[in-house]
């Protein structure tokens, strides 16, 4: 069994170091980078996100009636 790290050209390699750091400078790319304003390929992979954030932080129908329903209570009670 070799214990020393790979050697490729005059670079270490740590497994798979690369293609993690790939990835992870990918995805700022396609979710994070500011492109501006304007309509840019990754318009739509980042409007999907949004909307999954959304539904993933926000309430449903009957959640926001429990909520209104709990918050009229309230105000009636400190009157």
């Amino acid at each position: 069994m070799d214990n020393n790290p790979r050697y490729c050209g005059s670079f270490y390699v740590c497994g798979d170091m690369d293609s993690r750091c790939s990835i992870a400078i990918a995805f700022y790319g396609v979710f994070f980078q500011d492109f501006g304003e304007k309509e840019h390929v990754f318009s739509r992979p980042r409007r999907w996100a949004e909307e999954k954030k959304a539904t993933f932080f926000g309430l449903s129908a009957e959640e926001e009636t429990i909520v209104s329903e709990l918050a009229a209570d309230e105000q009636t009670k400190t009157k």
